[in-house]
């Protein structure tokens, strides 16, 4: 839902977006309410315990979701951000490293394996965001896996900017406009199991509209389809501001397809007719 009426999170972004257990990575929160982001949200991040289980078909395995976490230790606890070391264990839990010949989750549709992460916000509905984990190729011969390992380039999250007027009278429908250079909508080669072969593709850029009034054409947009992402570095939304003047808070996040996550807020001042 495009309007913020509460306190919420909208977005989760870890930086960087891809890391390999053991390594540290620094986990951000972008926290709203009617009032615009929230700078001291007291933030309470904890990492999943446990996978999902054979039945479950949620992204987020529900013992996470019952509190079977583990915090995260030395963070403030009125800070948005949070720095973790990915546990060792993470892509054999998560991920293809499996052990006693267990059968490992499938990967997303980039070949992608994903460490969920749990946010306690005082006054937002529980929330969750995730790790990608740069694990091993688990399910390809011996040089496929080589191949892959040398091709394959790590995450980076998208960049962005956006065209928008800073005042507009009250009623008025305007377009914002974000564009992101060609180099955000990255190529990378992902395994292709029917096939047994690495292919090479490319990366969608999807935009998630927010404020906390008037209208959005649509919650979301984007280029999503491989052609698509080759020919087009922006997109456009319709908004229409509310009928009363006032200031509206917006904040726009932009998440690629491998899930790396950028946003940004800006205020938009309604004049009165």
């Amino acid at each position: 839902m495009s309007l913020v009426v509460g306190r919420r999170v909208l977005a989760v972004a870890a930086d960087p977006p891809e890391v390999a257990p053991g390594d540290p990575v620094t986990l951000r929160a972008l926290v709203v309410d009617e009032d615009g982001v929230v700078d001291q949200p007291a933030v309470r991040w904890s990492l999943c315990r446990a996978p999902r289980g054979a039945a479950e078909s949620d992204s987020i395995p529900d013992a996470c979701v019952d509190g079977d976490v583990d915090a995260i230790d030395d963070q403030d606890p009125a800070d948005a951000d949070a720095l973790v070391v990915v546990p060792v264990s993470s892509c054999a839990l998560f991920g293809p490293d499996v052990a006693g010949g267990a059968r490992p989750p499938d990967p997303d549709g980039t070949g992608g394996y994903f460490l969920p992460v749990r946010l306690d916000v005082d006054g937002a509905p529980l929330a969750f965001g995730a790790v990608r984990l740069a694990c091993r190729l688990g399910d390809a011969d011996v040089d496929v896996a080589r191949t892959f390992g040398r091709r394959y380039a790590r995450n980076v999250a998208p960049t962005f900017a956006v065209d928008v007027p800073a005042r507009v009278s009250a009623g008025d429908a305007i377009d914002i406009a974000v564009r992101w250079p060609a180099a955000s909508a990255e190529d990378f080669v992902v395994y292709d199991r029917d096939a047994q072969r690495l292919v090479t593709t490319r990366e969608g850029i999807v935009a998630s509209f927010f404020a906390t009034n008037g209208v959005f054409a649509v919650d979301r947009r984007g280029a999503e389809e491989e052609g698509e992402v080759q020919r087009v570095t922006t997109t456009n939304n319709g908004w229409t501001a509310p009928s009363a003047a006032g200031v509206v808070h917006h904040q726009i996040v932009v998440r690629d397809g491998r899930g790396g996550v950028a946003w940004t807020a800006f205020d938009v001042v309604v004049a009165g007719r």
